[in-house]
């Protein structure tokens, strides 16, 4: 399985702490797109970091996939 997708993160930007996660482009995979969201749900930026933040993420599955 593979995907790669753009994720955009609310910020409480006195904090740098993420508020919100969502989907902008989706991999295409419910499955990836919910493992990313949940990637930032601790994710901890610097304070006063401007709010909303785009990232980029890629998902590739090596080996047979067992």
């Amino acid at each position: 399985m593979a995907g790669s997708c753009i994720v955009l993160l609310d910020l409480d930007e006195p904090t740098g702490k993420v508020v919100r996660a969502r989907i902008l482009k989706s991999t295409g995979s419910q499955i990836l797109d919910d493992a990313a969201i949940k990637s930032f749900q601790k994710t901890q930026f610097k304070p006063h970091t401007q709010s909303p933040v785009q990232v980029p993420m890629r998902f590739t599955l090596k080996g047979d996939g067992r």
